[in-house]
């Protein structure tokens, strides 16, 4: 991982060191190809499904070692709602 003058990962490289970071982690390591991760002035955005909030909050939880801004866009979809995000 590349780190810039503050000891903090550079631009270009952030978005990738997260993800990696996610596919190393065993919590989400079967998990992490159902996050997208992008990176959008100095704040990373994660998006896509999990299927808890647990798993949500320990998204944050996971990542917060890298001192980043997160924002969780993660949407929750359970088993029973069958994968259908628009039910409640």
């Amino acid at each position: 991982m590349a780190l810039g003058e503050c000891g903090e990962p550079e631009n270009a490289d952030v978005a990738l060191t997260v993800k990696r970071y996610l596919e190393s982690n065993p919590r989400f390591r079967n998990r992490a190809q159902t996050i997208e991760v992008e990176q959008s002035s100095g704040r990373i955005i994660l998006t896509g499904t999990l299927p808890s909030y647990f798993l949500k909050q320990m998204l944050q939880e996971v990542l917060r070692p890298l001192h980043l801004r997160l924002e969780n866009h993660v949407n929750v979809i359970s088993e029973s709602d069958g994968g259908d995000p628009d039910q409640p």
